[in-house]
């Protein structure tokens, strides 16, 4: 569980592609860093 003062950072970029690859990767890295490599699936709804 996050609490507000952990997730006190500000992430920016340029275009929403960017945003999207950038989230994807940091969603990766904070799974292999809580010990869960193997959590490398999205799933995601067409046209949402």
């Amino acid at each position: 569980m996050f609490t507000a003062r952990e997730m006190g950072k500000v992430f920016f970029a340029n275009s929403g592609s960017e945003a999207n690859d950038s989230q994807v990767k940091l969603v990766w890295y904070y799974n292999n860093a809580m010990g869960r490599p193997d959590k490398k699936k999205f799933i995601a709804r067409s046209k949402s």
